[in-house]
């Protein structure tokens, strides 16, 4: 167990929350906690999905909880970007025991409780998941990722606006896409390019001399040598 000992709390920090959980639905008339008692409870158990903690630059920092739509339905929880966090490194703890999260049941799909069986329930938890642990989150924090399939567009503004760059030489490099990155045909333009490039100056010069050759004849050569010069004034170059 973790006791909130502030000497103990690192500077980031995932802190998760035990979780205890009831067959019984919520009732209605719960005013006192002492109320609680009434009701069977099952053993205490590290529910990543319950509830958990962390700073708000931490959050940010790693985009936040993922929007893409796999994480839709009930068997979403906090544990996507507390894992992802845990990827990259900051240190995960579970809260004592004594601070633990009261769990009533939901309406649930299956009929597990013995509810009546709900189609729109059922189309909640036809997502896929591991072990009711979202299948992209488990994927995430197997592979070690760090950010969100799908971020979400004000995060990733305030994520972006906290980079810090020391220079001129690369601010430049930080701007140059947007969210997804170069467009397919810049890419394939670039790899285009890329491909004659060794050839540019050879097929310049040859392309070159063909021009000074005919020119020279066609207008003479006192007016090539002016154009020539005129060249010359205008790129601040030899002109051949």
């Amino acid at each position: 167990s973790f006791n909130l000992v502030k000497s103990d709390v690192p500077d980031s920090l995932v802190l998760m929350h035990y979780q205890w959980r009831s067959s019984a639905l919520y009732p209605d008339s719960l005013s006192e906690i002492e109320e609680l008692k009434k009701y069977s409870w099952a053993d205490l158990w590290p529910n990543v999905g319950a509830c958990m903690s962390v700073s708000r630059s931490d959050a940010i920092r790693f985009g936040g909880f993922d929007e893409h739509k796999s994480f839709r339905g009930y068997l979403c929880g906090p544990y996507d970007l507390g894992w992802r966090l845990i990827n990259a490194g900051i240190p995960e703890r579970w809260h004592d025991e004594s601070v633990a999260i009261w769990h009533f049941s939901h309406p649930d799909p299956p009929a597990t409780y013995g509810q009546s069986f709900s189609l729109k329930m059922w189309r909640e938890k036809r997502y896929p998941h591991i072990n009711h642990h979202a299948l992209k989150a488990v994927e995430a924090f197997s592979t070690g990722r760090l950010l969100p399939i799908d971020e979400n567009l004000k995060i990733y503004e305030l994520r972006m606006q906290n980079r810090q760059i020391d220079t001129e030489f690369e601010r430049k490099y930080s701007c140059l896409t947007e969210r997804t990155g170069f467009s397919k045909w810049k890419i394939t333009y670039l790899y285009i390019l890329f491909f004659f490039e060794p050839f540019i100056p050879v097929t310049k010069s040859i392309f070159s001399t063909y021009i000074s050759h005919h020119l020279n004849k066609l207008i003479g050569p006192k007016k090539y040598e002016q154009v020539k010069s005129w060249l010359k004034s205008i790129n601040g170059n030899k002109a051949n």
